[in-house]
């Protein structure tokens, strides 16, 4: 059933990740890193990117400020029936178990249809400047933004 689900939406799928993957690209070439980000595809399958920020006036914050109000934005949109797909993208340290850890650009995609999947971008720097990305990976995920459809 979810192969079945992730081919029937593998171009959705493609259009999300890729917008975010280079944004995220994007934001490392420019500051060495990236805060959590994310984007919706619209019933008229246009797609909505969303950044989020911390409450207070400091121009500092982290990821476990930003996940969290990002996921609102989006569970927001989905309730108003603005989004039938949602995604985020996460700076992420990935891995086989006990084995060396790699940096990573971690996009989780869910759609309405009960799909979830989070894709992996691996990448590292480069010696002379600026970032390698390494090839994707992809397993099915728990879901993490948008924990049951019926109810948003």
């Amino acid at each position: 059933m979810q192969q079945e689900l992730n081919l029937q939406y593998q171009e959705e799928i493609t259009k999300l990740v890729d917008i975010l993957v280079d944004s995220s690209l994007h934001f490392l070439k420019s500051t060495g890193n990236f805060l959590p980000h994310g984007a919706a595809m619209t019933p008229a399958e246009k797609i909505v990117v969303i950044m989020s920020g911390p409450d207070t006036n400091s121009d500092i914050t982290n990821s476990e400020e930003v996940l969290p109000k990002l996921y609102e934005g989006l569970r927001d949109m989905v309730r108003k029936g603005e989004a039938w797909a949602v995604a985020t993208a996460e700076n992420v340290r990935v891995g086989p178990e006990g084995g060396k850890l790699v940096d990573a650009m971690k996009v989780v995609y869910e759609n309405h249809a009960g799909l979830n999947v989070a894709v992996y971008t691996p990448f590292r720097k480069r010696f002379f400047g600026g970032y390698k990305t390494l090839p994707k990976f992809s397993n099915p995920s728990e879901p993490e933004i948008i924990l049951d459809w019926q109810i948003c």
